[in-house]
């Protein structure tokens, strides 16, 4: 089976394209990565991003590719995640850190009810706590009273 020259350039501007999405994924993983600082987000991180982009080539090579494996998808695939790390890294990193903002200041504003509930029933544990140990003594203190008191008879 021959490959026509547009059958190549429609192989070359997947493989492109392939490299720029997953320049967008590196940039995702990374805000991610510095959002929550933890060395297993940075292990899962690495990991999706490997897994991802392998099983990325292999469908490239499967389905673009006829099946064979072509070193050129690679490469250009590779050049384009290159060429978005030099020229388009910059801002989309800039509006994908915007909207991880935006997205904890929704999340904050959906977590407020349960922190106050939260909060208002550690107080209500800790006044709960010193009104029972007082009404433990007043009881003793009663029934000791009420011992020792004389009744007439």
């Amino acid at each position: 089976m021959e490959t026509t020259v547009s059958g190549q350039l429609m192989q070359l501007a997947a493989a492109l394209a392939f490299g720029l999405a997953f320049g967008v994924l590196y940039d995702v993983l990374r805000v991610i990565r510095r959002r929550v600082p933890l060395r297993i987000t940075t292990l899962v991180c690495d990991f999706v991003f490997c897994v991802a982009a392998g099983v990325g080539l292999f469908v490239l090579g499967l389905t673009l590719g006829g099946g064979k494996a072509r070193a050129l998808l690679g490469a250009i695939a590779v050049l384009g995640f290159a060429l978005y790390l030099l020229v388009l890294t910059r801002g989309v990193l800039y509006i994908l850190e915007g909207f991880a903002d935006v997205c904890g200041v929704f999340a904050r504003l959906c977590a407020f009810p349960a922190r106050f509930f939260i909060i208002s029933a550690k107080k209500l544990a800790v006044y709960a706590k010193k009104l029972f140990i007082y009404w433990r003594k007043w009881y003793i203190f009663k029934e000791r009273r009420f011992l020792t008191t004389k009744r007439p008879h």
